[in-house]
């Protein structure tokens, strides 16, 4: 009788998938595997596969993360790491305890490839437009620069629209050296017809945007995540995808230009 694995969402603290604060959004990759092609009753076998990807985590941070773990009878149980199971991400093997991994520094919406091995059983998925957030568009409508207080747009990308920022969601970090006291600022934007209207920070200079988005209630799993591309599903029966649901991180500059003198 084969074994089966779960993956599960690794939340913080074990909550329920839900928006703790800003920046701490959640992308989630869920893939359903059913009976794999030639495992015959191995360990994977009806297995259940899925990793999730925070940004911003810690908070402040600049790229997105993502963090594997495991659930079932399998292999990858226990304090010691078991060398019969083995965990790849874009080919860069993981390390694991207890069933838990995580990667980082992730600033493009790029192709994943996640690889399992537990023995001679194995299992691969590969997924894409886990970050749509970092399509996002800037514009000013009042043209050219964007002045320090001043009202600027965000573009939202269509697999976020059906969300809209939580209470100060937008987090400016501050790029520039010569002030270190100005660590950057925090907004509470507000969403229009596939846009947000931010307020721009009153102290000019070079920032990245991050926007805290969530789903308005009432709202369930999986209906608070986007949904990725799943591109390849070999030896699985199912696969399904979902992304991450905040916005960011964007470049903004405020009021760095000098004006011409007439």
């Amino acid at each position: 009788m084969g074994v089966k694995c779960w993956f599960m969402i690794a939340h913080a603290h074990g909550a329920a998938p839900r928006r703790l604060a800003p920046g701490l959004a959640i992308a989630v990759v869920s893939v359903g595997l059913g009976t794999l092609a030639g495992c015959g009753g191995g360990r994977l076998e009806s297995a259940s596969l899925s990793f999730s990807g925070g940004d911003r985590s810690p908070p402040g941070a600049s790229s997105y993360d993502v963090a594997l773990s495991v659930f079932g009878d399998s292999a990858c149980h226990g304090a010691t790491p078991d060398p019969s199971f083995t965990m790849t991400l874009n080919d860069a093997a993981l390390a694991y305890e207890n069933c838990l991994a995580s990667a980082s520094g992730f600033l493009d919406d790029a192709t994943f490839t996640l690889r399992l091995r537990d023995g001679d059983d194995s299992a691969e998925v590969v997924v894409t437009d886990l970050f749509p957030g970092l399509h996002a568009t800037i514009s000013n409508p009042a043209g050219g620069q964007i002045a320090p207080g001043s009202i600027f747009d965000v573009t939202v990308p269509r697999a976020l629209q059906f969300e809209t920022p939580v209470q100060f969601g937008a987090a400016f970090n501050y790029l520039d050296g010569d002030d270190p006291e100005f660590l950057g600022d925090v907004t509470n934007p507000t969403a229009g017809d596939g846009v947000i209207h931010v307020l721009a920070p009153m102290h000019p200079g070079h920032f990245t945007l991050w926007i805290a988005m969530s789903v308005p209630p009432p709202a369930s799993y999986p209906d608070l995540q986007p949904k990725g591309t799943v591109l390849s599903c070999s030896g699985v029966s199912s696969c399904s995808a979902f992304g991450a649901p905040d916005i960011g991180p964007l470049a903004v500059d405020v009021g760095t230009t000098v004006p011409p003198a007439n």
